[in-house]
């Protein structure tokens, strides 16, 4: 398991075209996570989770999850 960092990814018409300098080949996505509601519903004063998640199959052969949470896109995991 990775631990979530930062990385860069340029876009094309809204979809992921490159992860850190490397070209994609393809992508799924995105899958929407909107977790908000129970911070108000049981007033935990937690941070609402929203964001979009895609993996990515990028021209090196790594699959990858990648999010966008608020404009930041993250690499959270790698597929075997």
């Amino acid at each position: 398991m990775l631990a979530r960092r930062a990385i860069e990814v340029r876009l094309n018409a809204g979809r992921p075209i490159s992860v850190d300098a490397r070209a994609v080949l393809e992508v799924a996505g995105p899958w929407r996570a909107d977790e908000a509601w129970w911070t108000t519903a049981l007033e935990t004063g937690g941070h609402p989770i929203q964001n979009d998640a895609y993996d990515v199959l990028l021209d090196d052969g790594a699959l990858i999850r990648i999010i966008n949470d608020h404009a930041t896109w993250y690499l959270c995991g790698s597929y075997d």
